[in-house]
């Protein structure tokens, strides 16, 4: 029996498999054919388990039962390398471990070959792609730290070279920029600081940008402060843009409102909604709520809440059991009568022999007249044989 590549045989039968770092051509039959055949460089050969090449990173030198990593800073790309001299140096902007050449990711750099590591840049500078040898200073609107560059936050602007949160400079009150995504643009100088992007319903001091609080407005862009309060018996929910943001359903019943505030009835008083002072709060409204209830703090104490929001719809029901079959339907109408069927054709006469028959009862006739029949059929049958027999005879 032919061996394998990693096998040999003794009396036609498999013997032992070949130790390590050897190996043994197809159809060996002595065991020191496999121990003379050390494993070729740039493989490497396991007990019994054949020979596999290195992958890309290693190496191996000949008989070898593992594969070598290049050393740290160097890097081979193709599989099966033979010695460390197949492993090159590691490329300016890529760092090379474990025989696998990366490029530096962005903050970092490598500015000659031969690196087993990347190093993060200066404070201030950074790098705009992976795989740099050098580092470019940060740019405005951001501040870099170990090589990362962070957006300053909305409202605040940086120059150029910016190492920290610290120098992200806040928009003049009333001021703000845009607001600050992963896509927008950053505030790279003043000039990104504008009334414009501090909007109606909100006010801007010290780059902060903040809605206005109930009961007050704003009264242009590039406000400091919320200086519009809503008129007598009007309210308004956070961030109102105007005066007409300030509704009489806001004020609530229970309440009264009156210079942008929003004030509570006094126990045992209720009010509408819309009420502009407390005078507009009285017993007879509280009274009118029901008995037992109670106006504490603009809210109805022992009353019923409003009713909760509808459940959710529940799932569909399992499918109904087959109805029962039908009953049979009724018998149909009896099919019309079939024509009559056409007469029959005359029979051949008979022979002129004939036979009388005396009748003897009533039914007499009948039977003559079948008989009669009969016989005439049997005549013109022995008629027609005599007629072919006389024609054979000829």
């Amino acid at each position: 029996i032919p061996c394998v590549p990693w096998q040999s045989q003794t009396s036609g039968q498999y013997q032992r498999r070949v130790h390590g770092g050897k190996y043994s051509a197809a159809g060996a039959i002595y065991g020191h054919q496999c121990l003379s055949s050390l494993c070729p460089a740039g493989y490497y050969c396991l007990a019994g388990a054949g020979k596999t090449q290195c992958q890309a990173g290693k190496y191996s030198l000949i008989g070898s039962s593992v594969c070598t990593f290049c050393p740290s800073g160097t890097f081979v790309a193709s599989p099966g390398s033979t010695s460390s001299g197949n492993c090159g140096s590691c490329d300016a902007g890529s760092y090379c471990i474990r025989g696998i050449k990366t490029p530096c990711p962005t903050g970092h750099f490598t500015s000659a070959g031969g690196k087993g590591a990347c190093t993060a840049c200066a404070n201030g500078k950074t790098t705009t792609e992976t795989g740099q040898q050098t580092c470019v200073t940060c740019p405005g609107g951001y501040y870099c730290r170990n090589g990362v560059d962070t957006k300053c936050p909305t409202g605040k602007w940086s120059s150029a070279s910016s190492s920290s949160s610290a120098d992200c400079t806040a928009c003049p009150d009333g001021k703000s920029t845009v607001t600050m995504t992963p896509t927008s643009q950053a505030a790279s100088e003043i000039g990104y600081c504008t009334t414009t992007n501090c909007a109606l319903g909100f006010y801007c001091v010290g780059g902060v940008t903040a809605s206005c609080p109930e009961g007050k407005y704003t009264l242009s862009t590039g406000s400091t402060d919320c200086g519009g309060n809503c008129p007598s018996g009007k309210y308004s929910a956070k961030g109102a843009r105007s005066a007409d943001d300030c509704t009489n359903t806001s004020c609530t019943a229970g309440y009264y409102c009156a210079g942008g505030l929003k004030t509570a009835c006094a126990a045992g008083k209720w009010s509408n909604a819309g009420s502009s002072t407390a005078v507009d709060c009285t017993v007879g409204l509280c009274t009118a709520q029901g008995s037992g209830v109670w106006c504490m703090n603009g809210q109805l104490v022992g009353a019923a809440g409003t009713a909760g929001a509808a459940g959710i719809a529940g799932s569909a029901g399992t499918a109904g059991t087959a109805g029962a079959s039908g009953a049979a339907g009724a018998s149909g109408t009896a099919g019309a009568a079939g024509t009559a069927g056409s007469a029959g054709a005359a029979g051949t006469s008979g022979s002129t022999t004939t036979t009388t028959t005396t009748s003897t009862s009533a039914a007499g006739p009948s039977v003559i007249a079948i008989l009669g029949l009969v016989f005439g059929i049997i005549g013109c049958v022995l008629a027609i044989w005599a007629l072919c027999k006389g024609k054979e005879s000829k």
